[in-house]
């Protein structure tokens, strides 16, 4: 009399975990692709300008991202930042290793499962007196630590115009930007074009933060618009 009963409680427990082991599988395959962007920059890429960090460009593209992607932002900009302090640590000398941040750079940035990675340091290093070659060098250095890694994908943003810069400066950040522009093809993200005003060197009047370095909530609108349109090209991730 019992048997069918027992049988149908064992069917249905069996079934039950049938249902636990296709939900984990799916929930492990979901975490196995999903992708995570690292901002690895300076002062505008952490949001300087803003009104607030949901305005910033970054506050924006992770908006945008969660909402379409199901994609999640790793913003490990710092304001007065330099390109050395991004590089992975085995490629710099002992003397360079003080400039090093180890918690917010791409070594770091790799080990939270960063897979795509947006390089945004637009003028600190030459404003503090590094060459050209060594910014550009950074830039490649940084590159080939996450590729050579992960295979991460690794994309980097345009100089931005900057009030008050003299010509020696502007040079060496048009010739940075030429040469980023060479290296990394599609990936380059030209943002300069847009925010700068008509000599190409000083901020548009009506983008300015209002301390001659900085962009407003337009200002940073504009980024995100380019950095989004970029991201849905497809051509570099």
């Amino acid at each position: 009399m019992n048997k069918p009963i027992a049988t149908k409680a064992i069917l249905r427990n069996f079934l039950t975990i049938a249902l636990l082991v296709l939900i984990v599988a799916m929930t492990n395959r979901a975490h196995a692709e999903a992708t995570n962007l690292a901002v690895l920059g300076s002062s505008t890429a952490a949001g300087t300008g803003a009104s607030q960090a949901s305005r910033s460009w970054v506050g924006l593209l992770q908006t945008w991202l969660s909402k379409t992607k199901q994609e999640s932002v790793i913003n490990f900009a710092t304001p007065g930042i330099l390109s050395t302090s991004a590089l992975c640590t085995q490629q710099v000398n002992s003397n360079l290793s003080e400039l090093i941040a180890p918690t917010r750079n791409v070594d770091r940035a790799l080990k939270l499962g960063a897979t795509r990675f947006i390089l945004a340091f637009p003028s600190n290093d030459t404003t503090n007196g590094m060459s050209a070659q060594q910014t550009i060098s950074n830039f490649l250095n940084m590159r080939q630590c996450a590729q050579s890694s992960d295979k991460a994908q690794v994309a980097v943003m345009s100089s931005l115009p900057r009030d008050g810069l003299n010509k020696q400066q502007n040079a060496t950040i048009a010739q940075i930007d030429a040469a980023m522009l060479k290296e990394f093809g599609n990936c380059f993200i030209n943002v300069r074009s847009a925010l700068a005003d008509n000599d190409h060197e000083s901020i548009r009047p009506d983008l300015s933060a209002g301390d001659g370095v900085h962009f407003n909530n337009a200002g940073h609108a504009i980024i995100f618009g380019i950095v989004k349109r970029f991201m849905e090209s497809g051509k570099c991730f």
